[in-house]
């Protein structure tokens, strides 16, 4: 049996999500966030084509910053990125520079043909562009399901590796985390900030269904309910793809 892991497929074609970091040491990136924090997203730079912030600490002194757009199509390219990173380090009066860190994923790949695994068969979640906890968590099952399923042929492992990665609860979820992402690549710039302040602020556990549970159907559809019913009605019309 061969199992495709080469990664995501229409490279330059799908919706993307694009950044372009600098890991500089700590005391240039305490400039821009406390020191020994992280910062998930901040959209303090409005733009056009918004991005925004990512900083974490990876340890030795320094702290990975970048410039990320989330989801657009085609995703904005990293000259664009990083002449907004090294700006917003030089208004801060920080030095931008550092090893660099490109990143390109790909958040709607195509479905593939044969037997993959990982960004190749599609385990990205297409609306935060996460993948290798669930790859992570799924090789040890879809290893077991081919060796079992290999007694009864390749055709019969292959058939249960499929199942175990896209059981029809994986399905509906993605389904229903499409039309998210959708929603984000469509929505103008200047409500980008406030969607994700409303998100952030739901409970943690339907933040959790919403970005971790795979086959959460349940909680997916709970998450993005409330969402929804927080939203004021300018946002709730681009939610329900009102234009």
């Amino acid at each position: 049996v061969l199992v495709d892991a080469t990664g995501g497929r229409r490279p330059g074609l799908g919706t993307q999500q694009t950044a372009y970091g600098l890991v500089v040491a700590a005391r240039e990136a305490e400039r821009l966030v406390p020191a020994g924090t992280a910062v998930f997203m901040d959209w303090s730079a409005p733009a056009r084509e918004p991005t925004f912030l990512y900083s974490v600490p990876v340890g030795g002194g320094r702290v990975l910053l970048e410039e990320t757009c989330l989801a657009r199509r085609p995703g904005l390219g990293p000259d664009l990125l990083a002449g907004r990173l090294r700006s917003r380090l030089l208004r801060a009066g920080a030095v931008p520079e550092g090893d660099e860190e490109l990143v390109r994923i790909t958040l709607d790949p195509l479905r593939p043909r044969g037997l993959a695994f990982g960004a190749a068969a599609g385990l990205i979640h297409p609306a935060t562009g996460y993948s290798l906890a669930d790859s992570l968590r799924l090789a040890p099952a879809v290893a077991a399901a081919l060796a079992e399923g290999l007694r009864s042929g390749p055709a019969q492992a292959v058939r249960a590796a499929r199942h175990v990665l896209w059981p029809p609860a994986a399905r509906t979820v993605h389904t229903l985390r499409r039309f998210g992402l959708r929603a984000l690549r469509e929505m103008p710039g200047d409500r980008l900030p406030e969607f994700f302040e409303l998100f952030f602020g739901l409970p943690g556990e339907l933040q959790r269904a919403y970005t971790s549970g795979r086959t959460d159907v349940t909680g997916t559809m709970a998450a993005m309910t409330a969402l929804f019913r927080a939203a004021p009605w300018r946002l709730r019309a681009q939610l329900a793809g009102c234009h």
